[in-house]
């Protein structure tokens, strides 16, 4: 069987394991963070007010375990895709590797389109200038 992971070499399958244990540390960091925001907002949110007996809003087991798996699993993918930008400079810094022709091929067409969008962006407000221009000199001939 022609698998992916059979494919790649020593060098890139090594590469892509430090990447995969290096993002799985940020995300358990994230993971953290979202715990502990969770934990922090739960606090803030239930703690006794000086000027009445209520404790404030009374939150189902539900809504509460929800908010936990929500906020983690955020904390989790924000924390695994800051890394991404520092694994792919290590996978495209690999000589000699498919793996890393591939990577940039993708990076450089994603950053091509991105330029064609931004070049779009400026032509259409150039226009919407140019045209809100028309506007006034035809609304007001002094112009």
């Amino acid at each position: 069987m022609n698998t992916f992971w059979n494919r790649l070499n020593s060098t890139e399958k090594e590469v892509l394991r430090e990447c995969g244990g290096d993002l799985l540390a940020r995300g358990v960091v994230g993971l953290g963070l979202g715990m502990a925001s969770v934990g922090v907002i739960s606090r803030w949110w239930g703690r006794p007010r000086k000027v009445s007996t209520y404790a404030g809003p009374v939150v189902s087991p539900g809504l509460r375990l929800a908010t936990w798996l929500v906020m983690c699993t955020a904390g989790f993918y924000a924390g695994a895709v800051s890394g991404l930008p520092k694994s792919l400079e290590k996978i495209q810094s690999l000589p000699d590797s498919e793996l890393a022709h591939s990577v940039r091929v993708a990076t450089d067409d994603w950053k091509e389109k991105q330029r064609i969008e931004e070049e779009m962006r400026e032509h259409r407000k150039q226009a919407k200038e140019a045209l809100e221009r028309k506007v006034i000199a035809r609304d007001d001939p002094s112009v």
